[in-house]
C-alpha cells in the first residue's frame, strides 16, 4: 500500500516536472522576439513573390521579417505590408522600403521571388539612433 503511494506521488512529480519544463521551453523560445516592433508599409507596386516569413534586409543584413499582406482597405490600390523588425534596427522617419529581385536560385518559378529592404536615403550614420 505504501509503495503505490510513493508511485502516486513519484508520477505526480514526473508529470509536473514535465509541464514545468515544457513552460519553460516556451517562455525561453519566445524571449528574443519579446522586443521587435511591428511596422506597416504601403506599396503602390506589385508585391508578387515577395511571401510570409520572408527576411527583411538592412544592407544585405536580416533585420525582421513579413508577417502578413494584403490589400489596403482605405485605398485598393495600394499594397498593405506588415513587417516585425528588430528593436535596434535603423529606422528612421526617412527610412524607406523598397523591393528587390533575388539572386537567381537553381530552380525557375513562375513569379520572380522578391525581398523587402529597408534603406536610408541618406549616410549611413545618418540612421543610427
Amino acid at each position: 500500500m505504501e509503495s503505490d503511494k510513493h508511485y502516486f506521488i513519484e508520477g505526480l512529480f514526473i508529470i509536473g516536472v514535465s509541464i514545468a519544463a515544457a513552460f519553460a521551453f516556451v517562455w525561453l523560445a519566445n524571449a528574443g522576439h519579446r522586443d521587435d516592433v511591428l511596422y506597416r508599409i504601403h506599396f503602390t507596386e506589385s508585391v508578387s513573390g515577395l511571401s510570409l516569413g520572408d527576411p527583411v534586409k538592412y544592407r544585405g543584413v536580416d533585420v525582421g521579417t513579413v508577417k502578413s499582406m494584403g490589400i489596403d482597405t482605405d485605398d485598393p490600390r495600394r499594397v498593405q505590408v506588415d513587417v516585425k523588425l528588430h528593436k535596434d534596427a535603423p529606422v528612421k522617419t526617412d527610412t524607406r522600403a523598397t523591393l528587390r529581385a533575388r539572386s537567381p536560385r537553381l530552380h525557375r518559378s513562375a513569379a520572380p521571388s522578391r525581398r523587402c529592404s529597408i534603406n536610408c536615403p541618406r549616410s549611413p550614420t545618418s540612421c543610427r539612433r
